[in-house]
């Protein structure tokens, strides 16, 4: 009888393709680097990107490699495609992806209003 042995999953790299959509992930597993396209069928630039990911983690398929990104990541991942498809360059989704990562030090978050959060 074999013994089982769970082959542990590490996410190298990830990227996007545009045409068509889908999430792109290099990985290692078994000391193998593999790489896995995920198509995100049905994805335009008016999809919800909160939909998609809950779609992506419950897909029997492909959660065990969404799962290894932070939701943070994945969530640029998604909004990049979605600035490409609604017609933004790459460089300018990426430039708005990082304006919106930074904090102002000065603005004090007790005191904004939810949308702003």
């Amino acid at each position: 009888m074999q013994s089982v042995m769970t082959d542990s999953l590490e996410i190298i790299k990830c990227g996007v393709r545009f045409d068509p959509p889908a999430l792109v992930l290099c990985y290692k597993k078994s000391g193998k680097i593999r790489r896995r396209s995920i198509p995100l069928r049905n994805f335009d630039k008016n999809t919800g990107i909160d939909h998609i990911m809950e779609d992506l983690k419950s897909s029997p398929d492909n959660s065990k490699f969404v799962r290894l990104l932070s939701a943070a990541q994945l969530q640029r991942l998604l909004t990049i495609i979605k600035d490409k498809l609604g017609g933004l360059s790459l460089e300018a989704s990426i430039a708005r992806n990082n304006a919106m990562d930074i904090l102002n030090p000065e603005e004090n978050l007790n005191k904004v209003d939810v949308e702003t959060l």
